[in-house]
């Protein structure tokens, strides 16, 4: 007896709460609809997606909250935000979109209203970025320093990646660089290009007006083989051969930081003594020892980023026997 009269006020009490969430549920009423006017999306590439309610415009109040579906079934949530108390917008931030053009599906709860039917809004596909031009593209082949690529041609305010690839498919990545929002070029480092011509594979990502924009299509840019330096001006060299040993070499003419080399052969496979300009100098001063008999030396002249010409590798200075002090 007492096990049915519990089962009765079970069924009762289950039935007024089901009254009462009714009754409340009318009572609350249904928030408005968003206008979808008043909805901007912006689908990035990359980064995350934003969905933004303009306050104001959508009859949006602070404390409200902004949910955005994948379906107008309200199946798959998105994202949602909370209306701040002074804020003129409210953005939703969504992972990824995608990459194509679609619609997503936001409605509005209101204090003490139920969530508010959909509205659908439109969004474009991911913005692909323009190929950089091949005349914005600088390539300095270095030797024994790394090579550089400097891609210019970005507006101001605007931001950039630049990446360098070995092949048009984009497999092989040699080095990337961003550019800044107060520059509008950057320089990509890469180890070593190599000592012979040939070509890479430049593109660009960029941020335009705040979108982020998707990498573009590679453009192929040639570049030359690395720089060869000339010797040094054989009317530039001055060969003291003293009697004793401390003979002298003065090499005039030249850059800081250019190395030269002295050897006693042709072929280059007896170096006598190197050494390079100091900074602020245009000449350098070798001490050694010559032969007192009097000789030939060879000279090369390396400078920074460059390598020793294979055309004209080096140049012949003849002294004099060795004179006494």
């Amino acid at each position: 007896m007492i096990r049915t009269d519990l089962r009765k006020i079970i069924v009762i009490m289950t039935f007024l709460s089901m009254i009462f969430s009714a009754s409340l549920a009318l009572a609350a009423g249904t928030s408005e609809p968003l206008d979808v006017n008043s909805i901007t999306i912006i689908n990035n590439a990359g980064i995350p997606d934003k969905v933004t309610v303009m306050v104001e415009a959508g009859g949006v109040a602070s404390g409200d909250t902004l949910k955005v579906y994948a379906d107008p079934d309200l199946i798959r949530l998105l994202g949602k935000a909370t209306v701040a108390k002074t804020a003129t917008t409210a953005t939703v931030s969504i992972k990824q979109l995608g990459s194509t053009a679609g619609s997503v599906y936001v409605t509005r709860t209101g204090k003490g209203c139920l969530e508010s039917d959909t509205t659908q809004a439109e969004y474009l596909a991911e913005t692909q970025s323009e190929q950089p031009s091949g005349v914005n593209v600088v390539i300095s082949n270095n030797t024994n320093l790394p090579d550089t690529v400097t891609v210019g041609g970005i507006a101001a305010g605007d931001t950039a990646t630049f990446k360098v690839y070995t092949d048009s498919n984009l497999k092989v990545l040699l080095g990337q660089a961003k550019v800044n929002k107060n520059d509008t070029s950057a320089t990509v480092k890469i180890k070593q290009l190599g000592s012979t011509a040939g070509n890479v594979y430049v593109t660009q990502t960029l941020t335009v007006n705040g979108l982020a924009e998707a990498e573009s299509d590679a453009t192929e840019v040639f570049y030359d083989a690395e720089t060869q330096s000339a010797p040094p001006d054989v009317n530039h060299i001055l060969i003291i051969n003293n009697s004793t040993s401390n003979d002298l070499i003065i090499v005039y003419g030249l850059m800081p930081d250019d190395l030269i080399s002295v050897y006693t052969d042709k072929a280059l496979n007896n170096l006598l003594i190197s050494d390079s300009v100091l900074t602020g100098e245009t000449q350098v001063v070798l001490n050694t020892t010559l032969n007192n008999s009097g000789g030939n030396l060879f000279l090369t002249r390396t400078r920074v980023g460059q390598t020793v010409t294979s055309s004209y590798p080096t140049v012949k200075k003849s002294y004099s026997a060795a004179q006494n002090n």
